[in-house]
């Protein structure tokens, strides 16, 4: 089964809808924030990696990163590789939003986030 692998970026609201020319460019997108994924069959996804630059921290950016994603693939489950402490609160969350969708998040009594199973669609 072949493997897909995919980063979302933010999309500034601010960006033309149509390019005039190179000043319309928003190089915001060069920034340091994206969610890099991968998708097997198109039914079950790991969130790999998530940085969101510091400036951006707070306001929602790695969340409607993820949202996105699942709008972009709404048959697929997903769980995550690997959690530290900024992106496990926000995981944390984003699981009880969407039990059905990703695999829950728990902190455990030493403070290390714990991730269960993959829902089953």
């Amino acid at each position: 089964m072949p493997f897909y692998y995919g980063s979302v970026k933010p999309f500034p609201r601010h960006r033309k809808l149509y390019y005039e020319g190179p000043d319309s460019a928003d190089v915001a997108l060069e920034a340091t924030t994206f969610l890099k994924f991968r998708l097997l069959d198109r039914v079950r996804g790991d969130f790999n990696i998530i940085e969101v630059e510091p400036s951006r921290q707070r306001r929602g950016w790695g969340s409607d990163m993820v949202r996105a994603l699942l709008r972009a693939y709404p048959d697929a489950t997903w769980s995550n590789q690997s959690l530290n402490r900024q992106s496990g609160p926000m995981f944390q969350r984003l699981s009880s939003e969407f039990p059905e969708r990703i695999a829950p998040v728990s902190r455990g009594e030493n403070g290390r986030f714990t991730i269960g199973l993959r829902p089953i669609r």
